[in-house]
C-alpha cells in the first residue's frame, strides 16, 4: 500500500471509532438522499409552487399532510423537499428544523 492509500486506511479507521462521526455522516447522507429524490418523496408535488387552498390552511399533520399544511394550505413536507433542491446552501437548516418540529411532540412527552 502506498504511504498516501495508508494515511486514508487509518484516517478512515479513526474516523468509523467515532460513534459521534458516524452519525453525523449518517444524517448528511439522508439530509443529501432527500434532496435528490425530492420529487419521490414529496406526496404532493404540486403544493411546491404556487398552488393555494384555503379550505387546508394550517392543518396539524395527519395521514394526507404527514407535517401539517402552511398558511397557504400548501403541504409542509412537499415545501420541505422541493425547496431543497433549488437552495443547497440552505438543505441542513431546513431539514434540521423539519425533523425537530416533526419529533417536537416525541421530545415532549419524554421531557
Amino acid at each position: 500500500m502506498t504511504t498516501r492509500a495508508a494515511e486514508w486506511g487509518k484516517m478512515w479507521f479513526r474516523f468509523r471509532q467515532s460513534t459521534l462521526s458516524v452519525l453525523g455522516l449518517a444524517i448528511v447522507v439522508v439530509i443529501v438522499g432527500a434532496a435528490l429524490l425530492a420529487p419521490y418523496i414529496a406526496p404532493h408535488p404540486r403544493h411546491a409552487g404556487s398552488f393555494v387552498n384555503f379550505e387546508a390552511s394550517l392543518k396539524p399533520p395527519s395521514r394526507t399532510y404527514v407535517m401539517g399544511t402552511d398558511d397557504a394550505g400548501r403541504d409542509v413536507l412537499s415545501g420541505h423537499a422541493s425547496r431543497s433542491r433549488w437552495a443547497p446552501r440552505s438543505l441542513s437548516c431546513r431539514w434540521s428544523s423539519a425533523f425537530r418540529s416533526a419529533s417536537w411532540p416525541a421530545t415532549g412527552a419524554v421531557g
